[in-house]
């Protein structure tokens, strides 16, 4: 992918695969796919210019959706390509544009603005169309496990009918509800009351038991089990909105990485030694299933006693019993030079890294202190849209 004339390439989209071993960046000069740990460039494409370049896991199939400058790379058709042949596999167009991709080894989801298409990748057969609220941030989570598949989107919303209360038709999303919907039987399991305002961010984790969600405030991000939806954790970003761009699980879920378009990226502990959970920023109570015409009351009515009680009591309750109202603040955090519309997070490697990446495509590898959090140390950048080779920062 390299640059013309001198002049550096336009970032177009970046991403980490589902287990954050590699991560892609496209310009407008075609994609580069690179591994983390150790860092190389896997493979380059220097042709066209794509908003979707989706890995499935370090396979060498990818799913690519063009950015719609030529006819051949059309927004609303879906390409499967082979890496190592250097071959399409196949093509799908679709009635609208494509938003977001979602893969797992036996299912791929197309989400578009109403729908979403899910596939079975073994053949690229169709297996259902889900009718989905408007979804124009393509709010959408698929388990990166195949044995437990789930889907998770922006449920329906009922009641909205009347014209005078209906949102209006720029709105994104109009649900803070999320559907949780069993791939493999292509069948809707549950909805789980996330947020009262709209859903902005979904991330299941890698054994498709946790679900993390965040709403278009983007000061809280609440954890959830999977498929039960039992609220487990609540985690505070900030006290100022932000627009969350990703959500990160590590491999054993004992790290949630937060970043959004501020300059800090946030890191959470659920787990205190990766094994044994941490329940003093568990809020207490099953997920609740009442009719759609009480959730509204039962949510204003639980959100505003758990604040007056917490408010009011905390000050003379122990601090084990007061944590559960109080939302859990940040472990670890990393300080960016400056802001960025999508920077994307991941949690990986044997020495714990966090990985984050820029909408300018700029890598940066900071090392976690496990033990005590705090600053994380800058270990090394590269700049994936240049030739350059990967520069260690010295401590």
């Amino acid at each position: 992918m390299a640059s013309t004339a001198g002049v550096k390439p336009r970032a177009i989209t970046t991403a980490f695969n589902q287990d954050g071993s590699c991560c892609v960046v496209a310009s407008d000069h075609g994609f580069t796919i690179c591994s983390l740990e150790p860092w190389a460039r896997i493979y380059s494409h220097p042709n066209g210019a794509y908003k979707i370049v989706q890995m499935l896991f370090s396979t060498s199939l990818i799913a690519l959706v063009g950015l719609g400058d030529q006819p051949s790379l059309s927004p609303r058709r879906l390409q499967i390509f082979n890496t190592k042949r250097r071959s399409m596999i196949c093509e799908l167009t679709f009635p609208m544009s494509i938003l977001a991709l979602q893969m797992n080894r036996k299912r791929l989801a197309v989400v578009l603005e109403r729908q979403i298409y899910l596939y079975d990748i073994s053949n690229m057969r169709l297996l259902h169309t889900i009718e989905t609220p408007m979804n124009q941030l393509a709010v959408c989570a698929l388990s990166p496990s195949a044995e437990k598949s789930i889907l998770c989107y922006p449920a329906q919303v009922s009641g909205l009918t009347d014209a005078v209360h209906a949102p209006p038709k720029s709105a994104s999303i109009v649900s803070g509800d999320v559907l949780i919907y069993d791939t493999l039987n292509c069948q809707p399991i549950n909805v789980l009351e996330a947020h009262r305002a709209s859903l902005a961010m979904l991330q299941v984790n890698h054994t498709g038991e946790l679900l993390a969600t965040a709403s278009e405030k983007g000061t809280i991000i609440r954890i959830f089990s999977l498929p039960e939806g039992s609220r487990l954790w609540e985690l505070r970003r900030g006290s100022l909105p932000a627009r969350i761009t990703s959500i990160a699980f590590d491999s054993l879920s004992a790290y949630v990485a937060v970043s959004s378009n501020s300059e800090t990226v946030h890191v959470f502990r659920l787990q205190a030694d990766g094994s044994e959970a941490a329940d003093a920023n568990r809020p207490p109570g099953p997920p609740r299933r009442t009719s759609r015409g009480a959730l509204g009351l039962i949510r204003r009515s639980s959100q505003s006693l758990g604040r007056s009680m917490a408010g009011t009591f905390a000050p003379f309750l122990p601090a084990s019993v007061s944590d559960i109202w109080q939302p859990a603040r940040h472990f670890a955090s990393v300080k960016l030079d400056s802001k960025s519309e999508k920077t994307l997070t991941t949690l990986s490697g044997e020495h714990m890294h966090l990985h984050v990446l820029t909408d300018a495509g700029l890598l940066q590898r900071y090392s976690l202190n496990q033990r005590h959090g705090g600053d994380c140390e800058l270990v090394s950048q590269i700049d994936l849209l240049s030739q350059a080779e990967e520069r260690r920062i010295e401590a």
